[in-house]
C-alpha cells in the first residue's frame, strides 16, 4: 500500500478498480477514496494456486477450458491438471495483435479451443479477476488493525484480529488495550494556563479577566482547536474584548494572536501520548490504524498520526462525520452484533492463599502467620494468580484453579463462603509471590475488586475467571453428584 497523490480525498466516497489483462501476468489495483482520508493504492494479492506468504500479486494470464468449452481454472491454478481432456489458453492477448506486427516478429499464435472465442476467453478471465477482486475486498480474514479512540479525558489504543466475517463479523483483541488520561481537555488545560499567563497582566477589574478567559476558551475549543493543523502560520482566538489592543500581549481589536509554533506546544503531549498509545499496540504485519473519538477529529493529530505511521506501510482511517460520538455509536452496534468474541486481560487477577512456613526462607520471616486445624503453621498473604496480564480469553471460555479449605468443625457452615479476587496492575510481570506486605497490607500494584459469595455443600471448589466480554466475570465452580456446578456473579 503506498501513497499515490498528496494531499487528503475531499471528493465523495468511491473505489475504483485498475485491471492489466498481460499476455503472460495479469494483476489488478485499487483504491478506495474515502473523504479526509490519504490516496492509497493497494494491489490484490491472494491469487488461488498461489502461496500467500509471498504476497504475489500477479497471476499468470491462463485460462483452462473443458470438453463442454466451459472454464475450470485460471492463473496458477490453471497450471495443475484438474480433469482431463481440458485445453490450456495462454497468450490469446497475442490474437489482438496486427498480423503485419506478428509477422514481423514471426510468432506464431496458439490456436484456441474449438467453439471458444476470443472474446468469450476474455468475459471469463475478466469474470475471475472481479471475482476474487471482491472477495479480497470484502473477506480479509486475520487481517489485524488498531483503533485508536482519542477522547476528551482519556486516549484507548485497542489492537484486534478479523476471526470471521460472515455471517458475522467476529473480532478477538490481540493484546492488553492501553489506556492513558492524555486526551484532548489536556490541550485546553495546557491553552488555559497559557491563556491565564496572558490575561493576568491586563489592567482590568476581575469579572472583566474572567469573561476574557471564558470566551477565549470557548473560541479556542470550538474553532482554532479544531481548525490548528501544524502548518498555518498563526491564528487569531477571540477574547471577547471588543476593539480593545494591548499590543504588547500580541491582543489587537479584542483578539489574541498566537504564532503555529505556540499552538503547536498546546498539543505535543497529548500527541505525543497517542503516537506512543498506538505505538504499543503495533505489530509488523498490521495493516491499518482507525482513528476516533472527540480528540481525533484534531488536523494536527490526524496529520501526526498518518506522517508517523503511513510510510511504514499501514493506512489510517478517520471519521468523516463531526457530530460522531464513538463510544455511543458502537455501544449500539455492539449491543446488537457482539462482534468482539475474544479479549486480552488489562491485569493480572488472582486470590490470596496461605502455605507451610518455612523459617529458613527470608521471605516468610516476619510475615503474619496461622495455625490450622491440622497443627501446621502457616503463612499468609500469598499470591495465587490464576490468569495473567495480556491473556487473551474467548467470551465463552474461563481459566480455572482448584483450592481447598480446611474447616475445624466436620459441619462447617458454608452458607456464607467468601472468597476476595484481586487485580495486579504493576508496570511489569508480577515476579513477587506476595499479595500481602509484613504488615499485613495489600501490596503496591494490588487492589481488591470483587467478592464471590456461595452457599457450598463441599470444600473443593475452583475459582473461574471470564474475560471475553467488556467486564470480568469471577465464579464458582465445584463437583456435586457427578456434575459440575457453577455460581454465576
Amino acid at each position: 500500500m503506498r501513497v499515490f497523490a498528496p494531499g487528503l480525498w475531499n471528493g465523495p466516497a468511491k473505489i475504483i478498480l485498475g485491471i492489466d489483462i498481460g499476455a503472460t501476468q495479469s494483476a489488478v489495483a485499487f483504491t478506495y477514496l474515502s473523504p479526509g482520508a490519504p490516496q492509497t493504492l493497494c494491489r490484490v494479492q491472494e491469487w488461488p494456486g498461489q502461496p500467500n506468504h509471498k504476497g504475489q500479486s500477479r497471476i499468470p494470464t491462463v485460462v483452462s477450458y473443458n470438453k463442454e468449452c466451459k472454464p475450470v481454472c485460471f492463473g496458477a491454478e490453471a497450471n495443475e491438471p484438474v480433469e482431463e481432456g481440458c485445453t490450456l489458453v495462454r497468450h490469446f492477448k497475442l490474437h489482438l495483435h496486427p498480423a503485419e506486427l506478428r509477422d514481423q516478429y514471426d510468432i506464431k499464435l496458439e490456436a484456441l479451443p474449438e467453439g471458444v472465442t476470443l472474446r468469450q476467453i476474455y468475459a471469463d478471465f475478466m469474470t475471475y479477476l472481479f471475482a476474487h477482486t471482491k472477495k479480497y475486498f470484502c473477506e480479509h480474514k486475520d487481517v489485524r488493525f488498531v483503533v485508536c479512540d482519542a477522547g476528551g479525558s482519556t486516549i484507548d489504543s485497542t489492537s484486534y484480529r478479523i476471526v470471521n466475517e460472515a455471517p458475522l463479523l467476529e473480532l478477538a483483541e490481540t493484546k492488553a488495550s492501553s489506556c492513558v488520561q492524555n486526551g484532548g481537555v489536556c490541550v485546553d488545560i495546557e491553552f488555559r494556563k497559557h491563556l491565564s499567563s496572558v490575561v493576568s497582566q491586563i489592567d482590568a477589574p476581575q469579572e472583566v479577566l474572567e469573561d476574557y478567559m471564558l470566551d477565549g476558551m470557548r473560541d479556542f475549543e470550538e474553532n482554532v482547536k479544531k481548525e490548528f493543523d501544524g502548518t498555518g502560520a498563526s491564528h487569531r482566538i477571540n477574547l471577547g474584548a471588543g476593539r480593545k489592543s494591548y499590543e504588547h500581549l500580541g491582543i489587537r481589536l479584542g483578539r489574541l494572536s498566537l504564532p503555529g509554533y505556540t499552538i503547536r506546544k498546546f498539543f505535543d503531549q497529548s500527541v505525543e501520548t497517542a503516537i506512543s498509545s498506538i505505538q504499543q499496540q503495533m505489530e509488523p504485519d498490521y495493516q491499518h490504524i482507525l482513528l476516533v473519538g472527540g480528540f481525533g477529529e484534531s488536523l494536527y493529530l490526524r496529520r501526526i498520526v498518518m506522517s508517523e505511521f503511513e510510510g511504514k506501510g499501514c493506512s489510517v482511517t478517520v471519521t468523516n462525520d463531526p457530530n460522531a460520538k464513538a463510544v455511543a455509536d458502537g455501544s449500539v452496534i455492539w449491543g446488537a452484533k457482539r462482534s468482539v468474541i475474544a479479549r486480552a486481560t488489562r491485569m493480572a487477577y488472582g486470590i490470596q492463599m496461605i502455605a507451610p512456613y518455612d523459617q529458613k526462607n527470608d521471605d516468610h520471616c516476619g510475615r503474619p502467620t496461622v495455625v490450622e486445624c491440622d497443627g501446621v503453621e502457616k503463612v499468609v498473604g500469598l499470591w495465587s494468580q490464576i490468569v495473567d496480564k495480556g491473556t487473551v480469553m474467548d467470551a465463552k471460555d474461563a481459566v480455572r484453579e482448584e483450592y481447598m479449605r480446611l474447616y475445624d468443625s466436620p459441619n462447617a457452615k458454608l452458607g456464607q463462603f467468601t472468597v476476595k479476587v484481586y487485580s495486579y496492575n504493576g508496570g511489569d510481570k508480577n515476579a513477587s509471590t506476595w499479595l500481602m506486605d509484613r504488615n499485613g497490607y495489600i501490596a503496591a500494584g494490588f487492589e481488591e475488586i470483587c467478592q464471590i459469595k456461595a452457599d457450598l455443600s463441599d470444600m473443593h471448589f475452583k475459582v473461574a475467571i471470564q474475560f471475553g466480554d467488556t467486564e470480568l466475570k469471577a465464579f464458582l465452580e465445584w463437583e456435586q453428584k457427578v456434575r459440575d456446578r457453577t455460581l454465576l456473579p
